[in-house]
């Protein structure tokens, strides 16, 4: 669960946010004045993110993160540990990756934590798919069809961003490149196209 204090009351719908207690649940937030809660549609949160401006990040879970390192044999780039830090995770996302020969969709990104489910957490992920990934690759995010786009952590492409297609043959390791690192494949998010 993940609680902040709301805005003030100079935002347009300030009076219905300013000095509420809100804290966020999977499916829907629950907004509470004195000793009632309301509930509310999970659009809301768009509300609290425009007029706040309060971003949704949960905390980092360190030793999960020490665990999943561990696990790889290696440290994970600290730019890539800022992003999981720093940066909300995308969840059923309207937006793409935009590169020189192509567009991809993206539907989610992977965090550390444990404010969503276990099929969105980075460690649990690689532990069901770790042993069909090309050697050296750790998939944050996946498309809508289930491909993931992978950080390469070793090898000639360490530190760029490929996409796997799960469709593959037993023993082909072959991936494309999305971006030449992770804040390049943030940089390059755009909404998405075909939407």
């Amino acid at each position: 669960m993940v609680s902040w204090r709301a805005a003030p009351a100079q935002h347009p719908v300030g009076d219905l946010i300013a000095n509420q207690r809100i804290k966020l649940t999977g499916a829907a937030i629950l907004v509470s004045r004195g000793m009632k809660s309301y509930r509310r549609p999970r659009q809301f949160i768009h509300i609290v993110r425009q007029v706040a401006r309060i971003r949704i990040v949960a905390k980092l879970d360190a030793q999960r993160l020490k665990k999943l390192e561990s696990r790889l044999g290696a440290a994970l780039p600290g730019d890539f540990v800022a992003t999981l830090e720093h940066r909300e995770p995308i969840d059923e996302g309207d937006v793409a990756v935009r590169s020189e020969t192509r567009i991809w969709d993206v539907r989610t990104t992977y965090s550390l934590d444990d404010d969503r489910g276990a099929y969105e957490q980075l460690d649990r992920l690689y532990a069901r798919v770790g042993d069909v990934l090309p050697a050296g690759a750790l998939p944050f995010a996946s498309d809508w069809g289930g491909n993931f786009y992978c950080l390469m952590l070793s090898g000639s492409r360490a530190g760029q961003v490929v996409w796997w297609d799960h469709e593959r043959e037993v023993g082909d390791d072959s991936v494309e490149p999305v971006a030449t690192s992770v804040a390049d494949f943030y940089a390059r998010l755009v909404p998405d196209p075909g939407e």
